[in-house]
Protein backbone atom coordinates (compact mmCIF):
# COMPACT_ATOMS: atom_id res chain seq x y z
CA UNK A 1 0.00 0.00 0.00
CA UNK A 2 1.17 3.52 -0.78
CA UNK A 3 0.06 6.41 1.41
CA UNK A 4 0.60 10.01 0.29
CA UNK A 5 0.46 12.81 2.85
CA UNK A 6 -0.10 16.36 1.63
CA UNK A 7 2.68 18.24 3.39
CA UNK A 8 4.48 21.48 4.02
CA UNK A 9 7.97 19.98 4.27
CA UNK A 10 7.60 17.46 7.15
CA UNK A 11 4.29 18.73 8.58
CA UNK A 12 0.76 17.81 7.45
CA UNK A 13 -0.67 20.46 5.13
CA UNK A 14 -4.05 21.83 6.10
CA UNK A 15 -4.91 22.40 2.42
CA UNK A 16 -4.43 19.54 -0.04
CA UNK A 17 -4.28 21.74 -3.14
CA UNK A 18 -1.74 24.13 -1.66
CA UNK A 19 0.71 21.65 -0.22
CA UNK A 20 4.39 22.12 -0.96
CA UNK A 21 5.16 18.42 -1.26
CA UNK A 22 3.81 14.94 -0.77
CA UNK A 23 5.49 12.42 1.47
CA UNK A 24 4.87 8.98 0.01
CA UNK A 25 5.03 6.03 2.38
CA UNK A 26 5.34 2.40 1.29
CA UNK A 27 3.50 0.32 3.86
CA UNK A 28 3.63 -3.45 4.26
CA UNK A 29 1.48 -5.15 6.91
CA UNK A 30 0.95 -1.84 8.79
CA UNK A 31 4.70 -1.15 8.85
CA UNK A 32 6.38 1.73 7.04
CA UNK A 33 9.10 0.23 4.87
CA UNK A 34 10.11 3.32 2.87
CA UNK A 35 9.28 6.98 2.46
CA UNK A 36 10.15 9.73 0.02
CA UNK A 37 9.26 13.36 -0.38
CA UNK A 38 8.22 14.61 -3.82
CA UNK A 39 7.46 18.19 -4.80
CA UNK A 40 3.87 19.03 -5.60
CA UNK A 41 3.37 19.55 -9.34
CA UNK A 42 1.19 22.58 -8.59
CA UNK A 43 -2.42 23.43 -8.07
CA UNK A 44 -4.67 23.05 -11.07
CA UNK A 45 -7.84 21.28 -12.07
CA UNK A 46 -7.19 17.54 -11.80
CA UNK A 47 -3.38 17.78 -11.69
CA UNK A 48 -2.86 16.33 -8.22
CA UNK A 49 -5.16 13.30 -8.54
CA UNK A 50 -3.50 12.41 -11.86
CA UNK A 51 -0.03 12.92 -10.33
CA UNK A 52 -0.80 10.70 -7.32
CA UNK A 53 -2.46 8.01 -9.45
CA UNK A 54 0.69 7.96 -11.59
CA UNK A 55 2.67 7.22 -8.42
CA UNK A 56 0.36 4.26 -7.60
CA UNK A 57 -0.91 5.93 -4.42
CA UNK A 58 -3.72 4.04 -2.66
CA UNK A 59 -4.62 6.54 0.07
CA UNK A 60 -4.19 10.28 0.69
CA UNK A 61 -4.02 11.93 4.09
CA UNK A 62 -4.53 15.69 4.31
CA UNK A 63 -5.60 18.20 6.91
CA UNK A 64 -8.35 19.44 4.58
CA UNK A 65 -9.62 19.03 1.03
CA UNK A 66 -12.51 20.20 -1.08
CA UNK A 67 -15.16 17.82 -2.31
CA UNK A 68 -14.10 18.25 -5.96
CA UNK A 69 -10.54 17.07 -5.29
CA UNK A 70 -11.83 14.20 -3.16
CA UNK A 71 -14.18 13.11 -5.94
CA UNK A 72 -11.37 13.21 -8.53
CA UNK A 73 -9.19 11.09 -6.24
CA UNK A 74 -12.05 8.63 -5.75
CA UNK A 75 -12.39 8.36 -9.55
CA UNK A 76 -8.72 7.29 -9.58
CA UNK A 77 -9.46 4.63 -6.91
CA UNK A 78 -7.55 6.59 -4.27
CA UNK A 79 -9.07 6.67 -0.78
CA UNK A 80 -9.05 9.93 1.17
CA UNK A 81 -8.56 10.39 4.90
CA UNK A 82 -9.01 13.90 6.21
CA UNK A 83 -7.76 14.11 9.73
CA UNK A 84 -7.89 17.79 10.49
CA UNK A 85 -4.61 16.87 12.13
CA UNK A 86 -1.55 18.97 12.27
CA UNK A 87 1.92 17.88 13.16
CA UNK A 88 4.58 15.72 11.69
CA UNK A 89 3.80 13.61 8.65
CA UNK A 90 5.39 10.38 9.83
CA UNK A 91 3.63 10.51 13.21
CA UNK A 92 0.31 11.08 11.41
CA UNK A 93 0.82 8.01 9.19
CA UNK A 94 1.83 5.93 12.21
CA UNK A 95 -1.37 7.04 13.98
CA UNK A 96 -3.38 6.08 10.87
CA UNK A 97 -1.77 2.64 10.81
CA UNK A 98 -2.70 2.16 14.49
CA UNK A 99 -6.31 3.06 13.64
CA UNK A 100 -6.21 6.34 15.57
CA UNK A 101 -7.21 8.78 12.81
CA UNK A 102 -10.80 9.62 12.08
CA UNK A 103 -11.87 10.11 8.51
CA UNK A 104 -13.88 13.27 7.88
CA UNK A 105 -15.92 13.67 4.71
CA UNK A 106 -14.55 16.46 2.49
CA UNK A 107 -16.83 19.17 1.32
CA UNK A 108 -17.50 22.82 0.69
CA UNK A 109 -18.69 23.66 4.21
CA UNK A 110 -16.29 26.35 5.32
CA UNK A 111 -16.54 28.72 8.22
CA UNK A 112 -13.04 30.23 8.35
CA UNK A 113 -13.63 33.18 6.06
CA UNK A 114 -14.35 36.84 6.40
CA UNK A 115 -17.33 36.37 4.07
CA UNK A 116 -20.25 34.02 4.52
CA UNK A 117 -21.24 30.89 2.64
CA UNK A 118 -24.65 29.34 2.89
CA UNK A 119 -24.49 25.58 2.74
CA UNK A 120 -27.09 23.00 3.60
CA UNK A 121 -24.59 20.27 4.46
CA UNK A 122 -22.26 19.87 7.39
CA UNK A 123 -18.91 18.62 6.15
CA UNK A 124 -16.92 18.82 9.33
CA UNK A 125 -15.23 22.13 8.48
CA UNK A 126 -13.26 20.83 5.52
CA UNK A 127 -13.31 23.27 2.72
CA UNK A 128 -12.84 23.40 -1.00
CA UNK A 129 -13.38 27.09 -1.50
CA UNK A 130 -9.71 28.05 -1.94
CA UNK A 131 -9.97 31.21 0.14
CA UNK A 132 -7.49 30.33 2.87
Amino acid sequence: MKIAVAAMDDKVSMHFGRCKNFVIFDVDNKNIVNSQSVASPGHGHGILPEFLAGMDVDLVISGGMGSGAAERLKQKNIRVVLTGASGFVRETVEAYLRGELNSVAPGPGCHDHEHHHHHHDDHGGSCGCGNH
